[in-house]
């Protein structure tokens, strides 16, 4: 998919990777609460989540930052990328 060099967090990739989230139901997204869970098995679900965006090929920062990301804003920066395409 795609792959970045370096550890620095683009924009562009965390609106991918929060994408990938959505799309996968990992973080926000996923059915069950992780409210329920206790502080280990939280810990271990982000884990995963965070494994399974850096074998899609995000880096480690991206990944931690946008699982951090909210449904809500993921409309919010695609809302505001399309608008920065159309300008350009």
């Amino acid at each position: 998919m795609y792959y970045s060099q370096d550890d620095s967090t683009n924009a562009d990739d965390v609106i991918r990777a929060a994408t990938y989230i959505r799309k996968r139901r990992l973080g926000h997204f996923r059915s069950a609460p992780s409210d329920e869970l206790s502080f280990a098995a939280r810990k271990a679900v982000q884990q995963k989540d965070i494994a399974k965006l850096m074998r899609q090929g995000f880096s480690y920062n991206v990944a931690c930052t946008a699982l951090q990301v909210t449904p809500a804003s993921i409309g919010d920066a695609a809302a505001e990328s399309s608008t920065d395409e159309t300008v350009a």
